[in-house]
């Protein structure tokens, strides 16, 4: 059995103290709603009301991993979904995932999951999934990222 691990933020991660749980969870949601339209940061931070520079700070702050990295990671994530349940082709799913050439969302694929999409169709009925949350530091009883 092949085990894939995916990041994802959970609601019970959420820092009080950095930025607001409001807002985190606000961007959390909007990256969720626009996976298909690969969001950018600056195009978040103008819908939460905040400069793309406070955005990337106060994520990477909260949870300890770039915001651009965590939008990618969901980005690679939705698409392994539409991979394991659909017949799209290898190329349609990397322009879906915001690619512009199939080789660099196979790249990309292979980095994030250990396994290239085809080698995922192959085992597709073996593979495990799990998720990771970014590495936290617990101080105080407070949460933060670490």
């Amino acid at each position: 059995m092949t085990t894939i691990c995916l990041t994802l933020i959970k609601e019970e991660q959420f820092i009080p103290h950095v930025g607001g749980k409001w807002l985190l969870k606000q961007l959390l949601i909007k990256i969720e709603e626009k996976i298909w339209e690969n969001p950018t940061v600056a195009q978040l931070a103008e819908e939460l009301f905040i400069s793309s520079v406070h955005l990337r700070r106060i994520f990477k702050e909260a949870f300890g991993l770039p915001l651009v990295q965590y939008i990618r990671s969901r980005r690679l994530a939705a698409s392994l979904d539409q991979l394991c349940s659909s017949s799209i082709g290898i190329a349609d799913l990397a322009v879906n995932a915001g690619f512009d050439y199939a080789q660099s969302y196979i790249r990309a694929f292979k980095k994030e999951f250990g396994l290239t999409p085809g080698e995922v169709r192959k085992l597709e009925k073996d593979i495990k999934f799990i998720y990771r949350c970014p590495s936290l530091l617990i101080e105080d009883g407070e949460v933060y990222g670490g």
